[in-house]
């Protein structure tokens, strides 16, 4: 039996996606697409800017949707109101797993704490 741990592509991604990827340098989405080129990451990694064609030569597509195949994982690097959109997004998408690494959800009060919840309806979907 050679089935697959279901943290496999969380832990092992053969394909990533760094959405809210950026040319501006220091950003969470510029270091993240840096560490992954640095770090010679082997899978295929896609950047997910509206505003970009590239960043630092990786394809940057405008949606998780628009990316040409599935995903094993997504990190969220956008503002936290933008997150459950995202999020349903990679579902219709069929993304494996997801890391949100904004703040602004429970620590920034009770509209934060509704973002929240609409991110992990939207994770459950």
């Amino acid at each position: 039996m050679n089935e697959q741990h279901y943290l496999t592509p969380l832990f092992e991604p053969r394909s990533v996606a760094i959405i809210g990827a950026s040319e501006r340098e220091m950003s969470l989405g510029n270091v993240l697409v840096r560490n992954m080129l640095d770090a010679g990451f082997k899978g295929k990694l896609f950047a997910v800017n509206p505003k970009h064609e590239e960043v630092l030569g990786v394809p940057c597509y405008k949606s998780v949707e628009d990316i040409p195949q599935r995903l094993d994982l997504a990190v969220i690097t956008t503002k936290a109101d933008r997150v459950p959109a995202i999020v349903d997004a990679c579902g219709r998408a069929g993304t494996k797993s997801v890391v949100v690494l904004p703040s602004g959800f429970s620590d920034a009060g009770p509209r934060g704490r509704m973002l929240e919840k609409n991110t992990v309806e939207n994770a459950r979907r």
